[in-house]
């Protein structure tokens, strides 16, 4: 019995570091787009705008790390909860769909932005929105099958 409590938590933790990349490679990509959006914005102007982007590129950073590790302490404990009523998949699903999908729209901001057309960066923006968007519709769909079989309760 301790044994497949150990694998049960081992398996919790294997997915929840793989959330954990692919939050921190939104983070890379997000910091991406805000470099290269203030990039295009101020190129060829005044030295102190360098210093406000700069300071600007900070604040987003900070800002978004402190999401970030929000978001890595609450899908913690949403994946043990998840563990234990016995509804993993689905709760990896909710976590994991819309991050992928956030990863998708962040690098097809930075391909539009840097101009890029190369069909290996294309086939992983189809990646992405294809996962994420399937694991998005799979979570939705379980959650109305799970809402119709459940009876109704009786009026007053």
């Amino acid at each position: 019995m301790a044994a497949i409590q150990w694998l049960r938590r081992g398996l919790i933790y294997l997915l929840w570091a793989m959330l954990l990349l692919l939050g921190l490679w939104l983070l890379l990509l997000g910091r991406e787009v805000f470099i290269t959006v203030f990039a295009l914005l101020y190129a060829g102007g005044p030295s102190w705008l360098r210093w406000r982007v700069s300071f600007l590129e900070k604040v987003f950073l900070l800002a978004a790390a402190l999401l970030w590790m929000a978001f890595m302490i609450l899908s913690e404990a949403y994946l043990e909860s998840g563990m234990r009523k016995g509804r993993l998949g689905l709760h990896v699903a909710r976590l994991a769909g819309p991050e992928l999908l956030a990863v998708g729209a962040a690098d097809l901001s930075l391909l539009l932005l840097q101009h890029g057309a190369m069909w290996l960066r294309w086939l992983i923006l189809a990646i992405e929105f294809a996962a994420g968007g399937l694991l998005v519709w799979w979570a939705w769909v379980a959650e109305h099958r799970r809402a119709q079989r459940l009876p109704s309760s009786p009026g007053p």
